[in-house]
């Protein structure tokens, strides 16, 4: 697992839905969700979703990738209110990932930046980056 400076602390807290898109659009794989699942004893124990982590995962290995790099464990959902009682990965599109954790949507600017930021790290190689995006 990679180190994550300043700049890339972002892309863990509060941003990796840009992260992910980003990584989406250079053809690194499909957008889930990591999501942990509550009870509402006021809703005759009905369950919740509260997505906490957007990545994305390749479909052959299994493997889902962040900031960080890829991994296979579950991700760390310490800092969440309450006890959740399952946490499941679940798929979304690009769209609905855009508005997954924040009213206000991921802009064009955030998924540039988280971009150049998979870029400098070598998570993103500048031919892989310019076909893809030329692919649409």
């Amino acid at each position: 697992m990679r180190e994550v400076d300043e700049e890339g602390r972002k892309y863990l807290n509060g941003f990796c839905d840009a992260f992910a898109i980003a990584l989406h659009d250079a053809g690194y794989g499909e957008i889930a969700a990591w999501t942990n699942w509550h009870v509402d004893p006021d809703f005759d124990d009905e369950r919740f979703p509260e997505p906490f982590h957007v990545v994305v995962v390749d479909r052959d290995t299994g493997e889902w990738m962040d900031v960080r790099g890829k991994h296979t464990r579950l991700p760390d959902s310490t800092s969440l209110i309450g006890k959740p009682v399952a946490v499941t990965l679940e798929p979304c599109t690009r769209e609905e990932a855009i508005h997954l954790l924040t009213f206000e949507g991921v802009s064009d600017n955030d998924i540039d930046q988280a971009r150049e930021h998979a870029v400098k790290l070598g998570m993103i190689s500048d031919q892989r980056m310019k076909s893809n995006l030329a692919m649409g």
